[in-house]
């Protein structure tokens, strides 16, 4: 839509479409424009004008109209006459741009979603306090859901009910009166734990039920639960969100980030369930070991006493059994040591003694170490003590270190199991955050397959995605020729242009991987091109090098029906081998490139279908009328609207009975409702009159069809009908000729007298 408006700011000529962003019509030529009040907000607009006039620069800005939309407003200079004149006014353009603003929008969201998901993410790893865990989890599913008010509640399995772990908008009352719910309770957080489902529910203000009343009372007014369930399916709590309006639900896209959200809590829940068993199983071994050490320093066990000079260690009976030796005292030169302390502690254990035999040190020994058992197996041995030391000045050493020894067996174990936990959690952490990009991209080429009308521009994005996911170099999607049993390429990335001219078509005698997926049917991977022999000497190699891959993998594209459609290939530049699990979310997008192209060819079918269709019936030599079970008209043929004498548009779409007034409660109404009841056919011959020509006879016959419409045929009978008619009056005539003959030529009787 383009605007003209000369220097003084009159209005010198406008496209009919401009009257979306202001009120002219085709009288308003020449008028000041500001005589008229724009239906976009923009309080620059006159000064951009103006700006323009006096600059020559153009000027571009976006602008939200009265009526939702945006545009992308232009304002350029234009000149009279030739060459570069002084300016005489401004064009102005207005583009609209409504949708990009939107997608721009809901990228937004995602992005404003998936940050609230990382920061939660990076809490978890983190953040110590448990309960400010909780309460980051409420945020998030408020934040993400935009409500008003929340709780986060973890299940009680014993007591089948769930116990309050945080809240936000409730008042104390409340939140003392929900502090445990069962399945009984009025409240989304009760139907959810009833069902094991997601439930959404909105309080009746005029409902007497307390739970109700309580919410009613803290101005809410709806609410949704979510429940926490561990991936191994168990039940571990439940996240609700709550909101001042009535009848209000989260859209698609704040239930999906909800989802991941309750994934990361019910993992969390899950996880402090266990730390707390952990938790009570550590401070019972803490409690024996309390104990076992009282005892043993009661009885003076797991002493030792290694003299230096002489290098020898001596043990007590219990440190005797620690240490699995066969007398009270051991040679703790290395070759002793070495037959009792694991290889790899042996030299450790001298630097320690070392450092505590420093005379400028302070003599302190503590060591952790692993001690040979008669199994073969190891046990962890803690060992603290201190070095005595004699003489002055230079003549100072140290001749003794007296200490002790227990086994700390389970508290290594325990230490390793507390890494083993950190480490899952942040691999966790990265697997949510890789599942959440690849769920992201799954998502958008799904609306793109439902939405968009070019698949081309689907094709691309599948390319995009299967790259990202296979963390691929290059990708191709090829569609499968049934008849002559070879792949031809629908789209590609990365290769170079020969390659693709090449690959243009792949049958099953190629010894690219998607030629060895055509033949045997499956997925085919290729590691090393070069190092593969069924490849050597082949175009196909070259055809790789030129294209800079080593290695590739291709999977073929299979119909609901079973039927083989295609093949989606990703290829790297280094020798690779996927792993099974990169093939989990693949195997989606694969999915997704099947229905893709079997919506392309279904549609395509179709239309075939269909042209052919319409060929056939704009060939016959009499009308025909489809109708839908409600008297829609659906189709009309060529005949038939010649028969009518009214354009198509004016017909097709509309009810019959609207199209054809009168009918309906006519005989031929009658019979057409008849046959659409009864399922049976019928016909009619009958007289039509029109205001726009006499009267002709029509033949009606209708059938009904499979799908529950009723095809109508339609044949001009006049000139048979009037045919009929001649014939009926010219026996007729025929007949009285004949008894007036007859009656003419009869005897009389003749009296004489």
């Amino acid at each position: 839509m383009t605007l003209f408006l000369d220097q003084d700011l009159r209005v010198r000529w406008f496209t009919p479409a401009v009257s979306a962003v202001f009120p002219l019509t085709s009288g308003d030529t020449g008028r000041h424009i500001t005589d008229f009040a724009p239906r976009f907000n923009y309080p620059a607009f006159l000064t951009d004008v103006h700006r323009v006039m006096s600059t020559g620069e153009p000027n571009e800005a976006e602008v939200y109209s009265a009526d939702g939309r945006w545009f992308l407003k232009r304002i350029r200079p234009f000149h009279a006459g030739k060459g570069n004149g002084a300016s005489t006014g401004v064009a102005i353009t207005f583009t609209d741009v409504t949708e990009r603003k939107r997608a721009e929008q809901a990228e937004a969201e995602e992005f404003r979603n998936t940050k609230i998901l990382q920061r939660l993410s990076a809490r978890l790893v983190t953040e110590e306090n448990i309960q400010a865990i909780y309460e980051e989890i409420l945020t998030a599913a408020i934040e993400i859901t935009r409500a008003d008010a929340g709780t986060v509640q973890i299940l009680d399995d014993k007591a089948g009910e769930l116990v309050l772990l945080a809240t936000r908008g409730f008042r104390d009352g409340t939140v003392e009166y929900f502090h445990h719910v069962d399945a009984s309770s009025n409240t989304s957080c009760g139907l959810a734990l009833r069902t094991g489902n997601r439930s959404f529910f909105d309080f009746d203000p005029a409902s007497p039920d307390v739970s109700v009343r309580k919410h009613i009372d803290d101005g809410v007014l709806s609410a949704q639960s979510s429940p926490l369930v561990s991936r191994s399916g168990k039940p571990m709590g439940m996240v609700s969100t709550h909101w001042r309006e009535s009848g209000r639900r989260p859209s698609e896209r704040e239930l999906r980030f909800l989802d991941l959200l309750a994934r990361q809590a019910a993992d969390l829940i899950e996880r402090t369930l266990a730390s707390l068993e952990r938790e009570r199983a550590e401070a019972a071994l803490r409690r024996s070991e309390k104990r076992r050490d009282l005892a043993l320093e009661a009885a003076q066990m797991g002493a030792w006493d290694y003299d230096l000079r002489a290098d020898v260690c001596h043990f007590d009976a219990r440190a005797q059994e620690l240490y699995n030796l066969p007398s009270d005292a051991l040679d703790h030169r290395p070759e002793g040591v070495a037959a009792v302390v694991h290889p790899d502690d042996v030299g450790p254990m001298f630097d320690t003694i070392q450092r505590a035999s420093d005379v400028g040190g302070d003599g302190r020994y503590d060591i952790d170490y692993r001690i040979a058992q008669a199994d073969g197996k190891y046990r962890w041995i803690r060992a603290w003590g201190k070095a005595e030391f004699e003489g002055e000045g230079d003549a100072r050493r140290a001749v003794r270190i007296v200490g002790a020894s227990r086994d700390v067996t389970l508290e290594k174990e325990a230490q390793r199991y507390r890494e083993h936990l950190h480490n899952e959690l942040v691999a966790s952490q990265s697997r949510l955050a890789a599942e959440l990009e690849a769920a992201q991209r799954l998502q958008s080429v799904s609306t793109k397959l439902f939405s968009e009308q070019q698949p081309e521009v689907v094709y691309e994005q599948l390319l995009d995605a299967a790259m990202a996911l296979m963390k691929a170099d290059a990708a191709s999607v090829q569609m499968l020729d049934p008849e002559r049993l070879r792949l031809t390429l629908l789209a590609l990335r990365n290769f170079h242009p020969e390659s693709a001219a090449y690959w243009q078509w792949v049958d099953a005698g190629s010894k690219t991987s998607c030629g060895m997926a055509l033949e045997t049917n499956s997925r085919f991977v290729i590691e090393d091109a070069e190092s593969w022999a069924e490849m050597a000497k082949t175009q196909d190699l070259l055809e790789y090098r030129r294209s800079g891959v080593r290695s590739s993998q291709s999977t073929p594209l299979i119909g609901r029906d079973g039927k083989r459609l295609g093949m989606i290939s990703t290829l790297w530049r280094e020798p690779h081998r996927p792993a099974s699990g990169d093939f989990d979310l693949f195997d989606v997008l694969a999915r997704q490139a099947a229905d893709l192209i079997e919506r392309s060819q279904s549609e395509r079918a179709l239309r075939t279908s269909e042209e052919r269709l319409r060929g056939v019936l704009n060939g016959m030599g009499e009308g025909f009328e489809l109708l839908a079970p409600d008297f829609t008209i659906l189709e009309h043929s060529r005949e038939t609207l010649l028969l009518d004498g009214r354009p198509r548009e004016e017909i097709v779409g509309r009810s019959h009975w609207e199209v054809y007034p009168g009918t309906e409660q006519s005989e031929l109404g009658r019979l057409l409702k008849k046959a659409m009841a009864d399922r049976a056919p019928v016909s009619q011959e009958d007289r039509y009159t029109s205001e726009r020509e006499r009267g002709r006879w029509l033949e009606m016959r209708a059938y009904p069809i499979a799908d529950g419409a009723l095809a109508v045929f339609w044949r001009d009978v006049t000139d048979r009908k009037e045919a009929e008619q001649a014939l009926r009056e010219s026996e007729e005539k025929y007949r009285m000729l004949v008894e007036s003959i007859d009656e003419a030529s009869a005897p009389r009787t003749v009296r004489h007298r």
